[in-house]
């Protein structure tokens, strides 16, 4: 009765045309939200009774080398993996990391060293300009050299924290090459090396023949001839982003803006991880006395 003298422009014509497109917006962002949400964490069941940070001084500065879990039960005191990641590690691990630390395995997480360059100054932004950059198909313009040489000397530092004990590398990125060089050098630094690699890349150039064997996601096949390799390149499908670690999980704007689909529950990774596994109790059956 009041209001009744009062202008009101609730049902012109561009006060509704407004309400749709807001209802259209609130609509858009609540898909977008559970559309995108990332994929549920491999959870662990198996307790952890040792977690350390692994670092050594250089230049009079504390570098990170790696972080180290050890499970309970744990299968094997004689055994350690060390996984290198293609990105720097975050604050959570990632589904290799969980997988094989549930199921009893010590594990090292490599921590690689951060591009110095401006635009990686953003805080959490390392993946999202390598994808930017994959889209684009820009050259990372970092310094690969001191890039590589920073993380052997991590690689080293890790690798001597273990002593007595067999160690197998998992690894996938952009270091693959910087690490099969590494094993020419060092043939005894590991009892054995797994490189996941996608099928548009070519296989590492260096190695000697007689040192490594490939397995093929589309056709794999297992003997127990594979053993006598010590290293072993795993070969995955392009639409698996092999080399960008779990972003099919962890961004899923991302892995479509690389064509790619989300990995629904992690099981691509889990069984990209297995393969692994697999690979190791037969390489670890011969190495380990």
């Amino acid at each position: 009765m009041f209001l009744r003298q009062v202008p009101n422009n609730f049902y012109t014509i561009p006060s509704i045309l407004l309400r749709i497109f807001v209802l259209l917006l609130l609509g858009a962002s609540f898909f977008s939200a559970f559309y995108f949400s990332p994929e549920r964490e491999y959870p662990i069941v198996s307790s952890v009774i040792e977690a350390k940070k692994i670092s050594f001084i250089a230049d009079d500065n504390e570098v990170a080398a790696g972080f180290y879990y050890k499970p309970e039960p744990c299968r094997n005191e004689k055994e350690a993996i060390i996984i290198v990641p293609p990105f720097p590690i975050s604050e959570s691990i990632g589904t290799f990391d969980r997988y094989l630390l549930d199921e009893g395995y010590k594990i090292a997480s490599l921590s690689l060293p951060k591009k110095t360059g401006y635009k990686y100054r953003i805080k959490h932004s390392e993946l999202f300009f390598t994808v930017l950059n994959s889209i684009l198909k820009n050259k990372d313009m970092s310094d690969g050299n001191s890039q590589d040489k920073e993380l052997l000397q991590t690689l080293s530092k890790l690798t001597g924290f273990f002593e007595k004990t067999e160690i197998f590398l998992i690894a996938e990125g952009p270091y693959v090459q910087t690490l099969c060089d590494y094993y020419n050098k060092n043939p005894n630094a590991f009892s054995g090396a797994f490189f996941v690699i996608s099928e548009e890349m070519p296989l590492p150039t260096g190695l000697k023949e007689g040192t490594y064997t490939v397995l093929n996601e589309k056709d794999l096949k297992f003997s127990e001839n594979i053993a006598l390799f010590p290293i072993c390149f795993f070969i995955q499908s392009k639409e698996n982003l092999a080399g960008f670690g779990d972003i099919r999980g962890n961004d899923i704007l991302a892995s479509l803006l690389l064509g790619a689909e989300r990995d629904l529950g992690r099981q691509d990774r889990i069984k990209t991880v297995k393969t692994f596994e697999k690979w190791l109790n037969l390489r670890s059956s011969l190495t380990i006395k």
